[in-house]
């Protein structure tokens, strides 16, 4: 069984940055300015964690590489769909330690406005398609994932090797990555992806490469975590230029273009 931190989810609702900073408007968690409501200050984009610190808090790193990529980015812990992402350029979605039965449904309407509008979201989630049951609706319609096997690598502590997907918008990334999680091991889904993969994985315990991933018109997913990786830089300074590259034709979501047809 995935393990459950009972006595961490206590005190990360006990103790919660959420409820601490949602009522401050800007705010500064851990050293990084948090916004909320106040749109005229809001940087370029934002990271946004769902559930993010139970275990492992990824938001800074993102945040880091996001800067190091010449961005200013907007942290918000756990937003419960509350989130105003109008004005952002994109978006960094973490639900990585997220290892639980979670309804997605308020945040994942708040991403579908936010691509229809045409803004670009990036979205790792190892556990994400089992915490919300399935891929029906948003993952399939906004993020092309077609079919996901779960947890092929279930339990494994080993290092995995990541190589960005060819012909996707992280080709030529690679990096080798640590289990990220002080309380879990790796549990990553194999991704079936509609249109293009994202992020190939090779774990020594599976012994060959799987896809991580999945891109549609302007989202890409994760199911693998590269947030604790040596080079995050990489992979983000190659999504922020996806992100700047997007045409006026490109900025309509997969679920727009599905629609048509």
């Amino acid at each position: 069984m995935k393990t459950f931190a009972t006595l961490a989810m206590i005190a990360l609702f006990a103790v919660s940055a959420f409820a601490a900073d949602i009522a401050k408007g800007p705010a500064v968690v851990d050293g990084k300015v948090t916004q909320y409501e106040d749109s005229i200050n809001r940087g370029d984009c934002a990271v946004i964690a769902h559930i993010d610190g139970t275990f492992t808090d990824l938001t800074i790193p993102y945040s880091d590489a996001l800067i190091a990529a010449g961005k200013s980015p907007d942290i918000i812990y756990d937003p419960f769909g509350s989130a105003d992402l109008s004005g952002y350029e994109g978006v960094v979605a973490s639900a990585a330690d997220l290892w639980w039965a979670y309804d997605f449904a308020g945040d994942e309407a708040a991403y579908a406005a936010f691509l229809d509008g045409g803004g670009a979201l990036l979205f790792v989630g190892q556990d994400y398609i089992y915490s919300r049951g399935g891929i029906d609706g948003f993952p399939s319609d906004y993020m092309a994932i077609l079919d996901v096997v779960e947890d092929v690598n279930y339990g494994s502590e080993e290092i995995m090797d990541l190589v960005g997907t060819a012909g996707g918008p992280l080709d030529g990334y690679t990096d080798s990555v640590a289990p990220c999680f002080a309380s879990n091991p790796w549990y990553t889904d194999n991704i079936v992806p509609l249109i293009w993969g994202a992020v190939e994985f090779t774990d020594p315990s599976v012994g060959m490469a799987l896809e991580g991933g999945a891109t549609s018109m302007n989202t890409v997913f994760s199911a693998v975590e590269f947030g604790c990786g040596p080079n995050l830089n990489a992979a983000m300074f190659q999504l922020v230029l996806l992100w700047e590259g997007t045409t006026a034709t490109e900025e309509a979501s997969w679920s727009t273009i599905k629609a048509m047809f």
